[in-house]
């Protein structure tokens, strides 16, 4: 009896220490970290903007292990400081110049070397900016607003044509003229505009010479003179329109430039 008794008590032992081993050896982690949320802010930036990329990361096996965002504006990728609070990561890519393809994404790795890369996120940071200024302005009826139109990010503009559209029921153009002093130069530029439905359409070039055969930078176009004819409020948007270079390539104003219409309001 007695030694039945050792040999029971031992199986119970070892019989505990079979499945406690069990309960402690867990299975490998196999699954990568999970990246959602991607994102960007501002959602359409501009030349000399600071972008803040970011996106949600979460690994609830093994853990994190690595975040890190990568972006390119040519070909190679470059890493990016990486920052986060909890499970929000971010990093800020330099401010870009016109014209350039962002592109980014984030790479996870866990503890168990578990990998999520996310797709590859790509934004053209506009070629030119066209915008109105006052961005708003408010008068009486009868009364007139002047407004600009302005181009930003210039680089051998030789041409531009663009529609405004706007409610013709509460506003009407006056006028339009060339702005002094011009982006396209102050002798030789000449401007076209006519009525169209909802609006007006503008056209303004320049006399190509030896002296003035670059045009570059930011400057005012013309200017165009309202008047209010009924109270409300009247967007001024700009619409279809091309630019040309002294290469002769057009550039598609709506595809290719971030615009920035205005608001008039009649009271």
């Amino acid at each position: 009896m007695k030694r039945a008794s050792i040999i029971s008590i031992a199986l119970i032992v070892f019989m505990l220490g079979c499945g406690k081993k069990a309960t402690n050896d867990d299975p490998p982690d196999l699954d990568p970290p999970t990246v959602t949320n991607l994102s960007r802010v501002p959602e359409e930036p501009m030349r000399n903007e600071s972008i803040i990329i970011s996106a949600t990361v979460i690994d609830s096996s093994s853990g994190l292990a690595s975040v890190g965002f990568y972006y390119s504006i040519l070909n190679n990728f470059f890493p990016l400081d990486t920052f986060n609070e909890a499970d929000s990561f971010y990093a800020i890519v330099p401010e870009l110049d016109w014209g350039r393809r962002l592109r980014y994404f984030v790479q996870a790795l866990d503890s168990a070397g578990n990998e999520a890369v996310s797709d590859t996120a790509l934004y053209y940071i506009p070629n030119f900016e066209i915008y109105i200024n006052p961005a708003t302005d408010t008068i009486a009826i009868g009364e007139q607003g002047l407004f600009s139109v302005n181009l930003d990010g210039a680089e051998d503009v030789f041409s531009i044509s663009m529609d405004l559209i706007f409610d013709t029921t509460i506003v009407m153009v006056d006028t339009v003229m060339l702005a002094e002093p011009n982006l396209l130069g102050d002798d030789n530029v000449l401007l076209l505009y006519q009525a169209i439905p909802g609006g007006v359409s503008v056209g303004i070039g320049r006399v190509q010479t030896e002296e003035n055969d670059n045009v570059w930078g930011c400057g005012q176009l013309f200017k165009i003179v309202f008047s209010g004819l009924a109270p409300g409020t009247a967007s001024i948007e700009i619409a279809d329109g091309m630019i040309r270079t002294d290469e002769g390539v057009p550039i598609d104003i709506i595809e290719d430039l971030y615009l920035l219409g205005a608001t008039l309001i009649i009271d």
